[in-house]
């Protein structure tokens, strides 16, 4: 589920907050110890002590009055990523939204989505504001008083002899200690706006972990429905005939990837060389059947016999026409070099299939050349 908008956008904005918490978390806590021991130098042990107390407490009320940014990011991106799909959804089927003159529809479905979004941002940023006034209260001005209490600490107990320092000596302290202080009340104000670059990052950390977890672990599909046909005995069986056209069905149940039911107890064999039309309503299974043939889908119950996979052709219900030369065309899936054997083969084919006056320039099967498809040009010597 929205795989387009985890790839495309959620990694690149974790990646983008990983670089962002990495480079502007050295300074602040650099300056946090430089700050540090100089107050200490001056008001003693206890100066520090007592301000990162108060600094607990900001923190403590913070924890609790501040929002989880973290979820907000993973709600942000979730919306996003619903936006995106049924935007691509409507650029895929836009012909038959046109055919249908279902406009009107999809465009309230768009702007849904779109409202979400403009909606969630809306109901971020008076939280965000609140948060950013709480942390500027807390840590920098509430902080600077708890501070200049602090200073006046040394002239009255005597520390380092402040208590015989004349006024000029006094003030010349009391200068340097606040600005001291609110270096280290800047520094704390620095952490604490880290910490909400961590929350974001933690959300968005969650979305690409879920990515990278359903693309080394993916859960497996009708894992349930498998586990229920082995508890009453029909387990699903897949036999391969090597030596047989045959195709079989015993008591096979089709399911899509979603666990809805298509075909129940199917029962058919078809011998080799035998013609067989699948007809039926849109929807009824008849493509999950080669689905099931395939590989693509799980089998949920009972026996499907058919021979090995490479004696299987299966001929696409839409217009696919695979990127690359023509003779990368004719030989898809298989990746095969050049040959004069292998030419001479191609060439039979065109004959066969009365396509050799489009393709071909030379009349000399050893001349020839398979160029760009899209060219619709086959011709030229010195292949």
């Amino acid at each position: 589920e929205q795989v387009d908008q985890l790839i495309c956008e959620d990694i690149s904005k974790w990646a983008a907050a990983t670089s962002e918490v990495y480079t502007q978390s050295l300074k602040p806590i650099i300056d946090m110890v430089l700050f540090s021991y100089q107050l200490k130098r001056k008001l003693g042990f206890e100066g520090p002590y007592l301000l990162y107390a108060w600094f607990a407490v900001a923190a403590s009320i913070s924890a609790v009055a501040l929002p989880r940014f973290g979820k907000l990011a993973a709600i942000e991106q979730t919306l996003e990523g619903r936006f995106r799909e049924r935007h691509a959804r409507i650029k895929k089927n836009a012909e038959m939204v046109a055919f249908t003159r279902g406009e009107n529809p999809e465009i309230i479905l768009l702007e849904n989505s779109y409202n979400k979004i403009r909606d969630h941002q809306l109901s971020v940023l008076p939280r965000k504001f609140l948060s950013d006034s709480i942390q500027q209260y807390l840590t920098k001005y509430f902080a600077t008083v708890v501070g200049f209490s602090l200073t006046v600490r040394p002239v009255l107990t005597n520390f380092n002899n402040m208590g015989n320092a004349t006024p000029g000596e006094i003030a010349a302290f009391f200068v340097s200690s606040r600005s001291t202080l609110e270096g280290l009340a800047n520094a704390v104000l620095a952490l604490f706006e880290l910490q909400k670059r961590v929350g974001t990052l933690s959300g968005l950390s969650y979305r690409v972990e879920s990515l990278f977890k359903s693309l080394h672990h993916p859960k497996p599909l009708l894992e349930d429905q498998i586990q229920a046909a082995k508890d009453e005995g029909n387990p699903p069986k897949r036999i391969i005939n090597k030596n047989s056209g045959l195709l079989r069905f015993v008591d096979v149940d089709v399911h899509e990837p979603n666990g809805r039911l298509l075909l129940n107890k199917l029962n058919i064999t078809i011998d080799q060389g035998m013609r067989v039309i699948i007809t039926g309503d849109n929807g009824c299974g008849k493509s999950s059947l080669f689905r099931v043939i395939c590989g693509l889908w799980p089998i949920v119950s009972g026996t499907v016999e058919h021979p090995e996979v490479h004696e299987l052709f299966f001929l696409s219900q839409t217009n696919f026409v695979p990127v690359g030369t023509l003779r990368e065309v004719l030989v898809y899936p298989r990746i095969l070099g050049k040959s004069k054997e292998l030419d001479e083969h191609l060439w039979k084919i065109l004959e066969w299939s009365h396509m050799l006056e489009d393709v071909l320039e030379n009349n000399k099967p050893g001349d020839m050349v398979l160029v760009d498809v899209k060219k619709k040009t086959l011709g030229g010597p010195g292949s």
